[in-house]
């Protein structure tokens, strides 16, 4: 029997077998299960093989050493002792010792060939050879994961294949599949390891939104966005129905269709005009008809407070999100000391007004943002705008002006499991010279 793949990158979209991020594992399991015996009690302590198998007589010559498995006690390396061949179809070879009333197993013939290695070729990365060698069971796992991350900047389609070697031999090369990896500058396509399949649109098994908040915000009149991933140009349908707190409909479903194109990240903006009395939450959801092709989200409404600031930022998911921070900000506006210089006397030492002066640095302003009554989840999904390089400030509610901003200190975020109530605070800093309150239009 040749070699089984056993273990992939997981399928996911544009037909290839996966997209998967090059800084996750790309995992491959091989194995040789090679020929199965089908009895043993014919002759005692020889094993009989499979005729089905073919003849391998030429490989079990005296003193060959090979690994036999069929979990249990027998399981271990034996000695070929003879290698006469009876005349009927099956093939028998006396070994040291083993229980004749074995039934059935395997014999692993990586173990009976001399310096059996399994070679790895990626021809994209100019013609990359791996060598690995195979345990007793004949399994042989590997990663290509860390080698495409420092390998590839962006993205890479290759078509890994494996040959098997050992002394004498000459096999050709079996491929194990076009995979797309991608290493992307943003947060995208990879979150811990896992792939994008689950979080394709699609009817049979409806895809999730690109966020990791399991009870997301919705702040009513502003810009709140919903990602998702798609592998074909399709026409879709948003759905946003409202709930009350019970999570029963309210009346009003807010209907949007929408045109996206194939293999892209589609980011769509929430566009409920008007609540219901009672409304709590938004249910949301994405519909081709006559299928629902996403997992249905309820997002929490929430009041607006005063002093609110959005913010927004590309997650570890690849999708945008937004939290309103409503409590009071505290603001810093830090100028720089700037150069100062002194002038030399040049009148009267009872009428010369200043001789030591500064021309003022740059002014920045820093501001610390909170919010509270937090859940765990809560916590750790605000705890991604500081692992992300694009986090920005709206200008306006519909986020159509924005600046963007930096965090800048405090990187770590600290809970307590088992409780709630947590409180986030969150430090940014804008552009030289920018005052948000002079720029905000709201």
């Amino acid at each position: 029997m040749p070699i089984t793949v056993n273990s992939t990158p997981e399928k996911s979209i544009s037909g290839y077998d996966s997209i998967y991020s090059a800084t996750t594992q790309h995992r491959y399991e091989l194995k040789r299960y090679d020929y199965d015996l089908i009895q043993s009690n014919t002759v005692e302590n020889k094993f009989a093989l499979d005729a089905a198998a073919g003849d391998v007589t030429g490989l079990f010559t005296p003193g060959t050493k090979f690994y036999y498995e069929d979990g249990t006690s027998n399981d271990g390396y034996y000695t070929v002792q003879t290698s006469s061949i009876p005349a009927s179809n099956t093939e028998i070879f006396p070994v040291e010792t083993i229980d004749n009333q074995v039934f059935g197993g395997t014999i692993y013939l990586p173990t009976l060939y001399e310096s059996y290695l399994l070679q790895i070729i990626i021809p994209e990365l100019n013609d990359l050879d791996l060598y690995f060698a195979v345990n007793p069971s004949g399994r042989i796992i590997f990663d290509l994961g860390p080698l495409l991350a420092g390998a590839i900047d962006q993205q890479l389609l290759y078509n890994a294949t494996y040959t098997e070697l050992w002394s004498g031999s000459s096999n050709s090369p079996v491929s194990l599949g076009s995979i797309l990896a991608v290493k992307a500058n943003k947060q995208l396509l990879s979150t811990y390891g896992s792939n994008l399949y689950d979080h394709v649109m699609r009817s049979a098994n409806p895809g999730k939104l690109l966020t990791n908040q399991t009870e997301p915000k919705y702040w009513h009149g502003w810009k709140r966005s919903a990602s998702v991933i798609n592998d074909t140009s399709i026409n879709i349908d948003t759905y946003e129905q409202q709930l009350d707190a019970n999570k029963a409909p309210t009346g009003t479903t807010t209907i949007n269709n929408h045109l996206v194109s194939a293999d892209s990240v589609d980011n769509f903006t929430l566009l409920t005009p008007t609540l219901d009395a009672g409304a709590k939450y938004i249910n949301l959801y994405f519909f081709e008809s006559p299928d629902i092709v996403t997992e249905q989200k309820h997002y929490l409404i929430e009041p607006e407070c005063r002093q609110p600031i959005m913010i927004e930022w590309v997650n570890q998911l690849g999708g945008y999100d937004q939290w309103l921070f409503i409590f009071e900000q505290a603001v810093t506006d830090d100028t720089e000391q700037g150069l100062i210089f002194e002038r030399s006397f040049t009148d009267d030492i009872q009428t010369v007004t200043q001789t030591k002066q500064r021309a003022p640095g740059e002014t920045r302003q820093l501001m610390t943002l909170k919010a509270g009554h937090l859940s765990q989840n809560d916590i750790q999904h605000l705890h991604e705008i500081k692992q992300s390089d694009i986090v920005r400030a709206f200008l306006t509610k519909d986020g159509t002006e924005y600046i963007d901003v930096i965090v800048n200190t405090g990187y770590q975020t600290s809970f307590t499991t088992g409780k709630g109530g947590y409180e986030y605070a969150l430090n940014i800093e804008f552009p030289s010279g920018f005052d948000f309150f002079k720029g905000k239009k709201y």
